[in-house]
């Protein structure tokens, strides 16, 4: 179909695809195309409390759900016809030519930006931009990879497993990019800090590179035990980084 002919090449290509599963509420096997495509990642959405909202349709192709908004039904000022009042903020086209202030009267202060972006269609973006990130962190990942690390480290809603109300959970992008780091590998180009409290394991064969000036402060511990045939590398790939600053108020330390 005409989905397949939109997402196929895409990921063809090595892409990683990712498309708004609709809006047309919780009907099983309802995910429109082209999120219910092969190897598409379709995205339903969620509202404040973390549920999912009325209007995400469920099915089988539903990959992973991230924030949507959800409010009521509202009549826009300037057609007459109603549209869905969310609560995600993002950029806006100003004055009548965007969504504020022409649909909603009472959004922020500044028209170029809105409160009011909902929908499927509000949650897909923030999927495509934790892939964005994590390949930005290692640009040799392949789109399977990819789409594999974001769901497996999405936040289980229940029930218990991937269903078909919320796919396999909850997006979470510190987990991705944790997960891409440990496992993988990457370039950092900014300072990282390992927190109080939490366990980082890079498995052997990683490296981690860093730009210059960059350093990596391990708050919590770090556990980076290679073998003799795979190695764990630390390096630098211009300049000199700041290497590896240990806390000594909290219980910190590194594993090797």
């Amino acid at each position: 179909g005409d989905g397949d002919q939109v997402a196929e090449p895409g990921i063809d290509k090595g892409c990683v695809v990712v498309f708004s599963a609709g809006n047309n509420g919780a009907g099983a096997n309802f995910v429109r195309f082209p999120a219910r495509v092969s190897g598409v990642l379709g995205v339903g959405a969620l509202n404040q409390l973390g549920q999912k909202c009325a209007y995400s349709p469920s099915g089988v192709e539903l990959d992973i759900v991230a924030f949507g908004g959800e409010g009521g039904y509202v009549e826009s000022n300037c057609l007459v016809q109603q549209i869905y009042q969310g609560d995600i903020y993002t950029t806006d086209m100003r004055d009548a030519g965007g969504l504020n202030p022409c649909w909603f009267p009472n959004d922020i202060g500044n028209q170029s930006y809105t409160s009011r972006f909902s929908g499927t269609s509000a949650a897909a973006p923030q999927v495509s931009g934790a892939a964005a990130l994590v390949l930005s962190i290692n640009p040799n990942l392949t789109e399977e990879q990819v789409r594999l690390i974001l769901l497996d480290t999405a936040t289980d809603i229940l029930p218990q497993g991937r269903d078909n109300s919320t796919g396999f959970g909850r997006l979470d992008i510190y987990e991705a990019l944790k997960y891409t780091l440990s496992n993988y590998g990457g370039m950092l180009t900014q300072g990282l800090t390992i927190p109080s409290g939490e366990t980082w394991t890079v498995q052997p064969g990683v490296t981690w590179s860093f730009a210059s000036g960059v350093t990596l402060t391990v708050n919590g511990v770090l556990v980076a035990n290679g073998t003799y045939g795979q190695h764990i590398t630390f390096n630098a790939v211009s300049g000199t980084w700041n290497g590896i600053v240990l806390s000594s108020s909290n219980g910190s330390s590194i594993q090797y």
